[in-house]
């Protein structure tokens, strides 16, 4: 299963991984399995401090499991549905293709005022 493993830090993070690095950009995400991301996560990095004690280098991932996939993946029925008819086994599917129609649709009215201003 792909998960997202997000870097909440304003800076990039790097660090070896497996005899890779893994360069994660900053507020951005990388897509691995859940294994490694769990084994990322877990592996120590020294904590490099300035002069004040500061920390310079801030180890704040955090990983990113979808929930519809793992809901596939464990077998669980599909409970919601949708008003055009499509299946979730979450709310949280559910919701996220509810966003993403509507914003379809604000896309849409968007692009109708500008053609009909420029016509």
């Amino acid at each position: 299963m792909q998960v997202k493993v997000w870097n909440e830090d304003h800076r990039e993070w790097v660090e070896e991984f497996k005899g890779n690095e893994i360069r994660i950009p900053p507020k951005g995400h990388i897509l691995m399995t859940r294994s490694e991301a769990v084994q990322l996560l877990k592996q120590y990095s020294p904590p490099i401090k300035n002069g004040r004690g500061d920390d310079l280098r801030p180890k704040i991932l955090r990983m990113e499991v979808d929930p519809e996939e793992f809901a596939a993946r464990t077998d669980q029925p599909l409970k919601y549905m949708a008003m055009d008819g499509n299946q979730f086994r979450t709310t949280e599917g559910l919701k996220k293709y509810e966003e993403s129609i509507k914003a379809e649709v604000s896309d849409g009215r968007k692009r109708a005022v500008k053609v009909g201003e420029t016509a």
